[in-house]
């Protein structure tokens, strides 16, 4: 059968790492016997879904023997190297991906596995029809984008009903997370202190020293960081103008943006785009 393969060029790496959940790449192979991949490494996170034969994967000093019907998961930036039995061979599917949002996604998984990075006796042909539909695109597109994509939450809301210990992944926010998940979320917004405290029902004061004893910064101060950082990947990542990405920021206009800017590196946004 060999390799089918679609990568999803549609955007950069770098935009794609700054999104939630973005596919990068899905595909499916049946392996000739002895063929390995590796040691190598990637800036996105892998998994594999073994539907027949066997294999080993080799990954942070642990060696895993891996057989149709279970699963292996291979976080970003981590070495690893794998490879087909050389008597029975696997077939495997594959889906690589990347975001703000994956890295507590990919360590839940990893928390809910006694082996770490594999996952045993699980529906692999499930995810393997999945996958597969997808790696037969042959166009990068819109359509292609958005199919891939939804396969990639397909594919995780599957692992969260067969792997994912709800109890690894999902928390009680503390009062300061949920203030700081607030920020992160209207970051774009007008957020004054006095209305944070408000909202919270608690003192300012004791907003700023809560927060402060948590993340080991102010409200305020977090705020500026957050904007000014969100301010760095779109002057990298995107050709967006700067007055857009000021009223994207929550800025009352460019000149207010460039001076907090300037305020913060050294330089305005202007001179850290054209460098």
């Amino acid at each position: 059968m060999g390799m089918t393969e679609y990568i999803d060029t549609s955007y950069t790496l770098s935009e794609k790492s700054i999104s939630d959940f973005e596919t990068v790449n899905v595909g499916f192979e049946k392996c000739p016997s002895g063929y390995g991949y590796g040691p190598t490494l990637r800036p996105y996170h892998l998994i594999h879904f073994v539907t027949g034969g066997c294999g080993k994967l080799t990954i942070n000093g642990m060696v895993f023997d891996i057989y149709a019907g279970d699963a292996f998961l291979i976080p970003a930036e981590q070495i690893s190297y794998y490879q087909a039995d050389s008597d029975d061979p696997w077939s495997y599917s594959w889906i690589g991906f990347l975001g703000v949002k994956t890295g507590s996604f990919v360590q839940g998984l990893l928390a809910s596995s006694r082996e770490h990075y594999v996952f045993r006796k699980i529906d692999t042909q499930k995810y393997a029809l999945e996958i597969e539909g997808a790696a037969k695109l042959d166009e990068v597109c819109p359509y292609s984008y958005f199919h891939t994509n939804s396969t990639l939450l397909k594919i995780c809301s599957y692992l969260s009903g067969d792997v994912l210990k709800p109890s690894v992944y999902h928390k009680k926010l503390s009062l300061a997370e949920n203030i700081k998940f607030y920020i992160d979320a209207k970051y774009n917004e007008k957020i004054k202190l006095a209305d944070l405290a408000d909202m919270f029902h608690i003192h300012p004061n004791h907003l700023t020293r809560i927060f402060r004893e948590t993340f080991g910064t102010t409200p305020k101060r977090y705020l500026s960081e957050l904007k000014m950082n969100k301010a760095i990947k779109l002057l990298e990542t995107t050709d967006m103008p700067i007055t857009l990405i000021s009223t994207t920021l929550g800025f009352d206009d460019q000149l207010s943006f460039s001076k907090a800017f300037h305020q913060y590196f050294g330089n305005p946004p202007s001179y850290y785009r054209r460098r």
